[in-house]
């Protein structure tokens, strides 16, 4: 009866299916950080697994950041012990001969993180994907120089931040103006400033129109009470009216 209760459990670890993106680096001691990125396999409360290139040895203690889906603006940091290496090799498709899946358990995870992951699969979306163009002006902020402005159209928007398309590349850490029309007030525009946190090549992979283009997370700096509840409107309107997906 066990065997078979414990067949029929429910599983704890949370299955990815898209990409959740997470940064380590060995601990290192006072030494510079030497940071690596990676996809997830699965995650929960206990720990996470993910894939590497190179070697490693159990009992490492490794430092990560991790960016969950339903707060795509942000990073928590977590540090964790290495307890499990499966070396995959030539015989999986994940990547070359030095890949290896990893499996890190959580040291320090916080209540809030511990709930975050949770809700992970339940908790109502703070971003509205955007179905509809939504237009968007940028520019590098130049100081004291005149701003040279493009033009693009959001991917994502929620009071953390907002993700859209551009056809440059940019460095991260990056200060940026934004000039964001809502559709709720299709009339105005309001103007706010953000720090470049994530940048992604987008290739064939992708929607063969982004092909070439680069997709940019950009975090709030400066939001007022006003905006975010003019953004925290529009998400109500997104869920409403099916423009999240």
């Amino acid at each position: 009866m066990a065997e078979k209760d414990a067949g029929n459990e429910k599983k704890k670890e949370e299955r990815v299916q898209k990409d959740l993106i997470i940064q380590f680096s060995l601990d290192s001691g006072h030494l510079p950080r030497k940071w690596d990125i990676s996809t997830v396999r699965e995650i929960d409360e206990k720990g996470v697994s993910f894939l590497a290139n190179g070697k490693f040895s159990l009992g490492s203690t490794l430092h990560m950041l991790i960016r969950i889906p339903l707060r795509p603006f942000e990073w928590f940091e977590v540090s964790g012990e290495l307890v499990g290496i499966e070396e995959l090799g030539a015989k999986s498709n994940a990547g070359g001969a030095d890949t290896a899946l990893l499996k890190v358990t959580f040291l320090d995870l916080k209540d809030e993180q511990k709930e975050l992951i949770r809700n992970s699969g339940s908790e109502k979306r703070e971003v509205c994907r955007v179905e509809k163009h939504l237009i968007i002006q940028f520019s590098l902020d130049a100081g004291p120089l005149p701003r040279k402005w493009d033009i693009s159209t959001v991917k994502d928007i929620g009071e953390k931040g907002v993700s859209f398309l551009a056809n440059e590349k940019f460095a991260l850490g990056s200060s940026m103006r934004m000039l964001i029309r809502i559709p709720l007030r299709p009339f105005e525009w309001f103007e706010v400033s953000g720090k470049l946190v994530a940048v992604e090549e987008l290739g064939a992979k992708n929607d063969p129109g982004e092909a070439g283009t680069t997709l940019l997370r950009v975090t709030f700096l400066d939001l007022e009470e006003t905006q975010k509840e003019l953004i925290r409107e529009y998400v109500s309107w997104c869920l409403k009216y099916g423009g999240v997906k």
